[in-house]
């Protein structure tokens, strides 16, 4: 395989129409179910995988979807995909994807108190949790903490009010993508699911 292969997980493969006795094209479809592009007569399978062969694959994020239809197909790129069962499903699970995203930048991208900027990626809120548990233990407790604009003290009962705060932006951050796959999960129509936003 040469480095201009692309390889997708079998798990992320979706069969349209009857492909056992037809010539295959490969398409490449966003969460939205617009076709990004098409592979005509560039892929195989095996068990395990499917292989776009050669070419350039372009717009490719993890909510990309695969699949392979029968070439007799009446598919262009740029245009949507038209609705059945399976590609329905597909878009629910790509549009879980984009949201899971959203919430991931979202929960990391930082909070702010009383005009003081809190950084929230994962590093920062293992940090905030180390020193809220020190000073659960130890109601003396302070410590120099690092901001944007240089040192601050910090007491125990600040860290532990920072602490919320950031539990507070996390957990409505996880919240909100869970109240968005319940209406992911009850949409009957990919216009639907294209109205789903952060």
């Amino acid at each position: 395989m040469n480095p201009h292969d692309f390889v997708f997980q079998i798990s992320s493969l979706r069969t349209l129409g009857d492909v056992s006795n037809n010539m295959m094209i490969g398409i490449l479809v966003d969460s939205l179910g617009i076709v990004r592009q098409i592979v005509p007569d560039a892929l195989y399978t095996d068990s395990d995988h499917m292989v776009f062969v050669g070419g350039e694959l372009r717009g490719f994020t993890p909510d990309t979807l695969a699949f392979i239809v029968p070439d007799t197909e009446q598919i262009n790129e740029g245009e949507p995909l038209s609705q059945t069962p399976v590609i329905l499903e597909a878009l629910k699970h790509a549009t879980k994807v984009r949201i899971a995203q959203s919430r991931w930048q979202a929960e990391t991208g930082g909070c702010t108190l009383q005009g003081m900027v809190i950084h929230t990626d994962r590093e920062s809120q293992a940090m905030l949790t180390g020193a809220a548990l020190k000073s659960m233990q130890d109601p003396s407790y302070t410590c120099a903490w690092k901001t944007d604009d240089g040192f601050i003290e910090l007491s125990a009962q600040e860290i532990l009010g920072i602490a919320d705060v950031v539990r507070q932006h996390v957990q409505g951050c996880f919240d909100k993508e869970r109240s968005l796959n319940i209406t992911i999960a009850a949409a009957t129509t990919i216009e639907e699911l294209r109205t789903i936003t952060w």
